[in-house]
């Protein structure tokens, strides 16, 4: 018995001799544990030891060897002439080493079962190479495969096939980020760089572009919208680099059906496109506020449409190659009216114009004036038929006067001028030579009564004798007489202190003259019929003075009218009141350009200074600023835009007088639309705005780089958008009031990421952050740090799943090693504690009990995968001290162990009952 009890003891010894552990985990305080081995202790057969080994078919192996297989590190010439040198295991290339092919290829990087596997880079023989992950000898996973040529692919593999997102890059510098299948690209989205520099951003259907996406082009153009088979087709906008805008449907690449077309002078055109061009129907708004309306030929108005000006004028007709060409109506907004022929947007051809007043004109037009042969009807009912040139009558013609009488002869500037018969209503003529529609020269009067002087005439008067005249009111005239009456030269002294002195008809002021009025006025002009009708000037005692036409006595057509006190105004007057186109001059200077009806002021360009100093030069529509204008206000601020009802409204630039901008689009003198703000140094922001605030989508660029791309609401970043940090990184997701709130995606300049949920710029709750190496943590967070429950992978295959505080392991919590082991137990500031713990080894070997320093010590139950047990106690990683030790067989040692070995006297219980005691 003593004997069989010594064999069993050695036999034990053999198996269970010292136990040590393996190498410490290289992540925080992990070190794996390492189970006890029976076999530790003694010596045996198989252990490792360098040796030689050749192969039946040629290959040769240096290196360790156990068992009688390769295991170790070793080198293995293959008989083809590949050549591996690294570790091997029971015989195959596994864990890392370098396989050099006969062909020149080689492979650095992790091995298993004899094949790449793991993380390893693939150099052919040809310059290409491979960088990433394998898998069973093939490319699987994450990699760069970079080709001799110059082409490069980064991304996803299978298989050794590209599959997965990845990016593919030519030697031209053009590139395609997206979706790859067994090699092939598919469906999805992706971004496609060429080498002339365009750039394509969005869905691609078997490689081509196809559904929804972005194209810039090299020289600047962008379009955003629909792709069918690599074309743009279907709805778009597309934005030249010239600042024009196209939005519609394209064919082909090209706009064709209905779409609109704003150009960058702010002129907008929305219809019918063919093959890129306006053709078919459409409407053309332009900037200064004429609108077009009908069809269009090669981008151009061409057909019968309507033309209606920023003024009101309004054309319907004929269009060649965008001109008013053909025939057509003009209506004017004073009442005016031409209808007839166009050529190069002017009258010319024949033509009917109409004037509210009544003038009639119905004749010949050359180059926009009256050329040729015409009717010309007066207001007062005068007739004129004959020749026209440059606008007048010319030539010979025929005037009938309503009031009675003809003048038929030559005409010069619209003028009775030349040898002519002017035959009176009473029957009285004149024929002989006109000068300024007066008589003048060489002719002879004849009287009704048959009677007749042949003779000389000056400015419409016979030279005949001179005298006074004295009337019964006391009023006086001294000049030329003729037939008892004053006419020719004279002066006429009224009994009130009125003087005139000039010319006379009939008795009566007729012609030019000069009239001194009692009070120190003094008119200097024409008359007719005793009133002021022509040209003259007034100049009132108190400084007024007015230099222009008159009419029935009052100031009516052309004129200059200055003020006292310096004001002046030049333009068209009717009844004594500005009426019609005319400028007004303040005394300071600022004046106003355009339209007045009875002496109020409506359309047209004028300078404005305000009370407070501000300072408006454009556009203006009843009296309010209107269209284009410039507002300078008195604290500095400039805007330069458009202007509607006296507001800022439409599309304008406002430049603050601290450097700040903003260019686009305004309503009731706020930003409202899409627009472009730049604070020099702090910021840009490009989107909509509403009511003043950032409102909608846009763009916002910080002066450190970072760009913000999405939603805005109450000029903060809220809603989704996008924020591309300018050192690298960018976040995707949700914001609320500026800040990362809501889900998200964050990406850090190294490539880490994370996606969950945020709150004020904080990751918060739950998410998964995914490190640059590989190490991913997904689990529950609190203002940014790792905290709570949560699941933390290392890139090597070990996993922490449990408990976290600031962003360590902290409390109840489960350690996996890459082989399968596991810790279970309490972690305080990433460190395990000291105490108890279970552990679960890669063999299937199990450990309850005490744990100190990472190693068993204490008490605690090992059980390996063959049924054998221990129970007792433990110290650093070995039996030690009172322990049980029963074997699957079911044999039972009893002994106080020492370093692993049993020590001293041993009880040894066999299944059938039998013991054995021994010392």
């Amino acid at each position: 018995m003593p004997a069989l009890a010594a064999h069993i003891l050695g036999a034990l010894l053999v198996l269970f001799g010292a136990v040590g552990a393996l190498p410490a985990h290289a992540q925080d305080t992990n070190e794996e544990v390492e189970a006890p081995s029976p076999s530790d202790p003694a010596p045996v057969p198989d252990a490792e030891r360098q040796g030689e080994m050749r192969f039946a078919d040629g290959s040769h192996y240096v290196g360790e060897i156990r068992a009688g297989v390769m295991h170790g590190s070793g080198k293995l010439t293959f008989a083809n002439g590949n050549e591996y040198e690294g570790t091997f295991v029971d015989g195959e290339m596994s864990g890392t080493g370098a396989l050099v092919y006969a062909n020149g290829d080689l492979y650095e990087g992790g091995f298993a079962a004899g094949r790449p596997d793991g993380r390893g880079v693939f150099r052919f023989a040809d310059g290409s190479r491979y960088e990433g992950e394998f898998q069973a000898g093939a490319r699987w996973g994450q990699g760069v495969l970079e080709f001799a040529e110059g082409t490069r692919y980064e991304g996803a593999f299978e298989d050794d096939q590209f599959h997965g997102e990845g990016t593919y890059t030519h030697p031209d510098g053009s590139s395609f980020s997206g979706t790859y299948e067994r090699g092939e690209r598919r469906s999805g989205s992706g971004t496609r760089v060429y080498a002339d520099g365009s750039l394509y951003e969005g869905e691609f259907v078997d490689g081509q572009w196809a559904g929804v996406g972005k194209l810039t082009f090299q020289g600047g153009d962008v379009y955003e919208g629909e792709f069918v088979d690599g074309q743009p087709a279907g709805v778009g906008r597309l934005t030249y680099q010239r600042g024009d805008v196209y939005e519609g449907p394209f064919v082909t690449g090209r706009p064709a059906g209905v779409g609109k077309l704003t150009f960058q002078s702010g002129d907008v055109y929305e219809g019918e496109f063919v093959a890129g061009q306006r053709t078919g129907t459409g409407k053309l708004t332009f900037a200064r506020g004429d609108v077009y309306e009908g069809p269009f030929v090669a981008g151009q108005p061409a057909g019968v449409g309507t033309l209606t000006f920023q003024g009101g004028d309004v054309y319907e007709g004929d269009f060649v190659a965008g001109s008013r060409e053909g025939r057509g109506v003009q209506r004017f907004t004073d009442g005016r009216t031409y209808e007839g022929e166009f050529r190069g947007n002017q009258f010319h051809g024949e033509g009917t114009y109409v004037e509210p007043d009544g003038v009639t004109y119905s004749g010949a037009y050359e180059s926009g004036h009256r050329h040729g042969t015409g009717t010309l009807t007066f207001a007062d009912g005068n007739v004129y038929v004959g020749t026209f040139a440059a606008g007048v009558m010319a030539g010979t013609g025929t005037l009938t006067f309503a009031a009675g009488g003809t003048y038929e002869g030559e005409f010069v500037d619209g003028r009775r001028d030349g040898q002519g018969v002017f035959r009176f209503a009473d029957g009285a003529t004149y024929e002989g030579a006109f000068v300024a529609n007066q008589f003048h020269g060489e002719g002879t009067y004849t009287h009704p009564n048959g009677s007749a002087y042949t003779g000389t005439y000056e400015n419409g008067t016979l030279v005949q004798g001179s005298g006074t005249l004295v009337y019964a009111d006391g009023s006086r005239s001294v000049g030329d007489i003729r037939d008892g009456i004053m006419n020719g030269t004279g002066t006429l002294t009224f009994a009130n202190g009125d003087v005139y002195e000039g010319d006379f008809v009939d008795g009566l002021p007729d012609g030019r003259g000069v009239f001194r009025f009692a009070n120190g006025d003094v008119y200097e002009g024409d008359f007719a019929a005793a009133r002021r009708e022509g040209r003259g000037v007034l100049s009132a005692a108190d400084g007024l003075r007015y230099e222009g036409d008159f009419r029935d006595g009052t100031w009516s057509g052309q004129g200059l009218l200055e003020f006292a006190d310096g004001a002046r105004y030049e333009g068209a007057f009717e009844a004594d009141q500005f009426h019609g186109e005319g400028t007004y001059t303040h005394p300071d200077g600022s004046s106003f350009t355009g339209t007045y009806e009875r002496g109020e002021r409506r359309s047209g360009t004028g300078t404005m200074v305000y009370s407070d100093g501000s300072r408006y030069e454009g556009g203006f529509v009843d009296g309010q600023p209107a269209g284009a204008g410039t507002l300078a206000f008195q604290s500095g601020d400039v805007y330069e835009g458009d202007f509607l009802a006296g507001q800022r409204t439409g599309e304008g630039v406002y430049r603050f007088v601290d450097g700040r901008t903003y260019e686009g689009a305004f309503r009731d003198n706020q930003f409202h639309g899409a627009g472009t703000y730049t604070h020099p140094e702090v910021e840009t922001y490009s989107g909509t705005y509403e009511n003043g605030r950032r409102h909608g989508a846009g763009t916002l660029t910080f002066a450190n780089g970072n760009i913000y791309v999405g939603a805005f609401v109450d000029n903060a970043m809220t809603g989704p958008g996008t924020l591309t940090f300018a050192l690298g990184g960018a976040y995707e997701g949700d914001f609320v009031a500026g800040t990362m709130s809501g889900v998200g995606k964050l990406t850090l300049s190294d490539g880490a990421t994370y996606e969950g949920t945020f709150v004020d710029g904080q990751r918060e709750g739950q998410g998964v952050f995914r490190f640059a190496d590989g190490t991913t943590y997904e689990g529950e967070f609190v203002d940014g740090r790792r905290e709570g429950h949560g699941v933390y992978r290392f890139a090597d295959g070990a996993t922490y799943e449990g408990a976290f505080r600031n962003n360590r392991f902290h409390g109840e919590g489960t350690y996996t090693h890459p082989n399968g082991s596991k810790f279970a137990g309490t972690y305080e500031n990433g460190d395990r504690l000291e105490g108890s713990a279970t552990v679960l080894y890669a063999d299937g070997t199990r450990y309850e009990g005490g744990i100190s320093g990472g190693q068993q010590t204490g008490q605690g139950v090992l059980v390996y995968p063959d049924g054998t047990r221990y129970e007792g106690g433990f110290e650093n990683g070995t039996f030690h001290g009172p322990g049980i030790l029963t074997y699957a067989n079911g044999v039972k040692l009893e002994a106080i162990f020492e370093n692993g070995a049993a020590q001293g006297r041993t009880v040894t219980t066999y299944p059938d009952g039998t013991r054995v005691e021994s010392e």
